[in-house]
């Protein structure tokens, strides 16, 4: 089922983002009340409907569409580049991480996606739509390459590429920083698909996941309210100046990227109260 959306990096969200599948969830309330005096009825029906979910031949019989995906993706899209979304983001939208796992992979073999490797961690995977990533390689790339290029890597869902299966080029593709090397392959002279320009985000990646998990762990029950923080503790003062685009450690949609990064990572949960919305650290998060 569509879970909390997480925060949105842009300043406006569309009533239809609040709740995704909605139709789906009502197809099955619906059908599971019509055969509610028959057990063996309702137990089929849950049957079919888990056969639904897994089924990969036909997206709009899925009960989380690539679409579901896709407007996640949309959502968490950074207005500034590099253009890439963590696909543990995801999850701070799209509650079951199995379906979205599955439904990023149905986009990238639909060349919809690019798929990363990001060297900010093993756990960081990066997701590029299809048309930032072209033009990325177009604007730097002579355009035979760049053609060449965009086919291959929208038609493979491979993290990595050998030298061999490129032929020429692979100099040029790394100097662009489309490429990496990957140094641990077996047999060599392998690389990642990479995202340009994306080593000095990893530094404020990693700096702005610093400064929210020292905030989580210094507040009162480990929690702080996003909505309204205490901005007079020294902690909750260096969170809030990663909203601000000018802070040197600015990264993407600021505070709310870091908060679905927290929340994409299973390291805090967030909680509606009345008082605001709580992000609470838990216990995985308190020793990451």
């Amino acid at each position: 089922m569509a879970a909390f959306r997480g925060l949105s990096s842009s300043s406006s969200e569309s009533s239809s983002d609040e709740s995704l599948s909605q139709g789906s969830v009502a197809r099955r309330k619906k059908a599971r009340t019509a055969a509610s005096s028959d057990a063996r009825a309702v137990s089929l029906l849950d049957a079919a409907f888990s056969e639904e979910a897994v089924s990969e031949s036909s997206s709009e019989e899925s009960l989380f569409e690539p679409s579901d995906v896709e407007a996640a993706l949309q959502s968490l899209r950074p207005r500034d580049p590099p253009f890439v979304v963590l696909q543990h983001t995801i999850y701070s939208i799209v509650s079951d991480r199995t379906l979205a796992d599955r439904q990023v992979e149905t986009l990238a073999r639909a060349g919809k996606v690019r798929v990363l490797q990001l060297p900010s961690g093993s756990d960081d995977v990066g997701i590029v739509a299809a048309d930032d990533w072209r033009r990325e390689i177009e604007n730097r790339c002579e355009p035979s390459l760049a053609a060449r290029f965009s086919r291959f890597s929208l038609r493979t869902t491979d993290l990595y590429v050998g030298r061999r299966q490129l032929g020429d080029g692979v100099d040029a593709l790394c100097a662009a920083g489309l490429l990496r090397p990957r140094r641990d392959a077996p047999g060599g002279d392998c690389f990642w698909f990479a995202c340009p320009a994306y080593g000095s985000f990893a530094k404020r990646l990693q700096k702005g996941r610093a400064v929210l998990r020292k905030a989580l762990r210094e507040a009162r029950h480990h929690e702080i309210n996003i909505d309204k923080p205490n901005r007079e503790k020294k902690s909750t003062a260096a969170l809030l100046a990663l909203d601000d685009p000018a802070h040197p450690d600015y990264c993407h949609g600021g505070l709310s990227f870091f908060v679905n990064d927290c929340l994409g990572r299973h390291l805090a949960t967030l909680h509606t109260m009345s008082a605001g919305r709580f992000l609470r650290l838990n216990a995985t998060g308190s020793t990451a």
